[in-house]
């Protein structure tokens, strides 16, 4: 006698989340992602309609139920994509990010500020 197979749905899901997953761990590495809460709470927020998707039967969007869940999946991943690439902004109260040495040296002070020099005028 055969024992049952394995059921579909794990040979799908598992590989699918840790695509994403190893996805989003590796845009870590580019210095114009920036993994926020926001980017993480939208992903996160995307993959619960996936899964009240999956308690509905994945049906193909002919019915009101399946087409809203795919249009709420789509916008969630446009959100999630670009939130990834939002600037960062300073809070309110806080400082602006130091200048770099190179925008320093690039408009004349960096050597001045390196030095610990001062101009005539100051004391």
């Amino acid at each position: 006698m055969v024992g049952p197979g394995t059921p579909p749905w794990a040979l799908v899901y598992p590989p699918l989340l840790l695509v994403e997953v190893t996805t989003l761990l590796l845009l870590r590495l580019s210095p114009m992602v920036r993994l926020t809460r926001a980017a993480l709470f939208s992903f996160a927020l995307m993959l619960g309609v996936w899964a009240a998707w999956a308690l509905a039967g994945f049906g193909y969007p002919s019915a009101p139920l399946p087409i809203a869940l795919n249009v709420t999946s789509k916008i969630l991943a446009f959100v999630a994509a670009f939130t990834l690439f939002l600037p960062q902004r300073s809070a309110p109260g806080q400082a602006p990010p130091p200048e770099s040495r190179d925008s320093r040296s690039l408009n004349g002070q960096g050597h001045q500020q390196r030095q610990g020099l001062r101009s005539p005028g100051e004391r």
